[in-house]
């Protein structure tokens, strides 16, 4: 094997690894996103539960969790 042959090798070699990855990112992307849509979709839900328990209740009996509290924890996660 002569010296040019060996550099096309690893070059061939390269390129592959380097399509391999691209693709590796791109999955991950979209993986990426779906969880952000999932995320987003959970916190308009607990917003919407927060919304009920202050029209409900003024917030003194948290709906989600059941206990007569102040609702400070849905608060923080559904802004």
């Amino acid at each position: 094997m002569n010296l040019e042959e060996m550099r096309e090798a690893l070059a061939s070699d390269a390129t592959r690894k380097a399509d391999r990855l691209e693709k590796q990112v791109k999955q991950l992307r979209s993986e990426l996103r779906e969880k952000d849509k999932t995320i987003a979709s959970h916190r308009e839900s607990l917003r919407i539960l927060f919304n009920r328990c202050m029209v409900q209740n003024k917030g003194l009996m948290c709906i989600f969790c059941g206990e007569r509290k102040k609702c400070d924890e849905i608060r923080s996660v559904a802004r």
